[in-house]
């Protein structure tokens, strides 16, 4: 079935609270939020919403639409209209997402694998967020890794810095429920680059 605009602005609504609330979680709550049909009509984007959700059949899909356009900094529909090239982009990533893990980790295997993930007096990030912000990994890798060691809250415990770190944190916490990834499997993807490093 396809959407109408009011499903379109439902999950909008939605993804756009979880990533910018700190207590709003969309998952949690089945993507359902306080929106009704008045405030859509009321709405100028309302016909903007509409040809988005033309566009896909099914949950899932829109859902990643909107999920991509949260991570490009794509707030406003008529935005995500313009920047076909993000949405693609994500559609690439999320698809070759066992390639790039295992590519990304064997370009690091010789840092050692729990010296990624360690904050100390000389090292503000832990390695693996220096190498995201660097380009070296992507978003994705880091939250497969933080789904498998948990790192990113002992980081928070850890760092005081409130200029960039805060904005890391959220993106990682709330972008990962949208990473698809069997954990056995990745798991076992890891032990093989690493070998006996993360035992």
């Amino acid at each position: 079935m396809i959407m109408d605009g009011f499903a379109a602005y439902c999950f909008s609504n939605a993804i756009n609270m979880h990533f910018n609330s700190p207590s709003y979680d969309a998952v949690k709550y089945n993507f359902k939020t306080r929106v009704t049909q008045k405030s859509y009509w009321g709405r100028p984007d309302k016909y903007q919403l509409t040809k988005i959700g033309k566009r896909f059949k099914h949950k899932e899909d829109i859902i990643k639409y909107f999920v991509a356009h949260q991570l490009a900094g794509n707030k406003w529909v008529g935005d995500m209209i313009r920047d076909e090239d993000t949405y693609t982009e994500f559609l690439k990533r999320i698809d070759s997402l066992a390639y790039n893990f295992r590519n990304e980790l064997e370009e690091i295997s010789d840092k050692g694998f729990d010296s990624l993930f360690q904050v100390t007096k000389d090292i503000q990030y832990p390695k693996i967020i220096s190498l995201y912000l660097d380009g070296t990994v992507s978003l994705e890798t880091v939250c497969i890794l933080n789904q498998l060691t948990g790192f990113i809250e002992r980081a928070d415990s850890q760092i005081t810095e409130t200029l960039l770190w805060p904005d890391i944190y959220n993106k990682v916490v709330k972008y990962q429920p949208f990473v698809p990834f069997d954990r056995e499997k990745y798991k076992r993807l890891v032990l093989t680059i690493f070998n006996d490093d993360t035992t």
